[in-house]
């Protein structure tokens, strides 16, 4: 019977040792819900982590990105109408000093403006036979004029080929100014002016013009990239 009583308060102690909460000892509850080592790295960054090599990388993506903008800014294919125009008119004012001759003349390629030499030709022995009446003879100085239009404007076409595409761009401009001349060639009394040889010397002025401020404006990008570059390392 003692046995039985015993056993009993040994249950009932420990039923209500089951129904109490538990007691942390020696817990240590982090303060405001955090670790008291937790540590939030600034900006979203780990503490250890290197940013140099990533600022380096967006410098170096900053400076291609002007070096690029520049070259588009220099280059003649990015040049507005008004800024062509501008030095076209430049070059022919140059023109009446030796220097401003010898400055275009020093871009002519024998090899490839040989189809200009062609168009001179063709332009020539049409002014020539206006001089002779045979190309004021009505019918025959018109089929002449055109022919000799149409051939120049393909001259024109084989030397647009061998240039840069941009610089080809211009072969539409140069042929409005072929067709203009052909029209002044069927005004009455004009047609004895050699006004195709005249619009076949503009045309390759304005070519020579062309190649002159291209490669200039190559040099002054390429002196820019350069001086990057030595900021750069």
């Amino acid at each position: 019977m003692p046995n039985a009583a015993i056993d009993y308060e040994k249950q009932e102690a420990l039923n209500m040792a089951r129904m109490q909460p538990p007691k942390a000892r020696g817990l240590n509850v982090p303060r405001n819900g955090r670790a008291e080592n937790f540590r939030v790295p600034p900006r979203g960054r780990a503490d250890n982590y290197d940013n140099t090599n990533q600022e380096q990388e967006n410098n170096d993506q900053a400076n291609h990105s002007d070096r690029l903008n520049r070259a588009r800014q220099g280059n003649p294919g990015n040049k507005n109408e008004a800024e062509k125009a501008k030095d076209l008119v430049q070059d022919a004012v140059n023109m009446a000093t030796p220097t401003g001759i010898v400055s275009l003349l020093k871009h002519i390629d024998f090899l490839g403006d040989i189809p200009y030499v062609a168009a001179m030709g063709a332009a020539i022995l049409k002014d020539g036979s206006d001089l002779v009446l045979i190309g004021s003879l009505p019918g025959i100085g018109t089929v002449i004029s055109i022919c000799a239009s149409i051939f120049i404007f393909m001259m024109m076409l084989l030397v647009g080929a061998g240039e840069k595409r941009k610089m080809a761009m211009g072969i539409l401009k140069k042929g409005m100014i072929i067709f203009a001349g052909t029209l002044l060639e069927f005004i009455p009394g004009l047609n004895f002016v050699p006004i195709e040889t005249l619009t076949i010397f503009v045309v390759y002025c304005m070519t020579l013009s062309e190649r002159k401020h291209s490669q200039n404006d190559l040099k002054v990008s390429k002196n820019e990239s350069d001086e990057d570059d030595q900021e750069d390392a």
